[in-house]
C-alpha cells in the first residue's frame, strides 16, 4: 500500500483469502495492517471490512496504541459502520 501501486486483482484476491481464513486472525497487529492497506489505496470492501468486525471486536484488548488509531482510521475511512467495535471498550 505505502507503494501505491494499484493492483486490483490482487486486493480482490487477498480480500476473499482474508474473508475465508478471517478465523485465523488472532493477531490485532495483522487485522490492523490488512484494513490499513486497504484503507490507504482507497479500496472500499464492504465485506472485508464488515466481515472483520467481530474478530477485531474480540482482539481488542491485545492493540497497541498505534493498531487501535490504524483500524480506527480505516473504518473512517472505509466509512463502515462497526458499532460492535467502535463502543465504551474501544473509546
Amino acid at each position: 500500500a505505502t507503494a501505491q501501486v494499484s493492483h486490483p486483482d490482487l486486493f480482490e484476491n487477498v480480500s476473499t483469502a482474508a474473508i475465508q481464513r478471517k478465523g485465523e486472525f488472532n493477531n490485532s497487529q495483522h487485522i490492523a495492517n490488512l484494513l490499513w492497506a486497504y484503507a490507504t489505496m482507497g479500496i472500499v470492501d464492504n465485506q472485508l471490512f464488515s466481515s472483520f468486525v467481530p474478530t477485531a471486536a474480540k482482539l481488542i484488548d491485545s492493540y497497541n496504541n498505534q493498531a487501535l488509531a490504524n483500524i480506527a482510521w480505516a473504518y473512517a475511512v472505509a466509512d463502515v459502520d462497526a458499532p460492535t467495535l467502535f463502543n465504551d471498550i474501544f473509546i
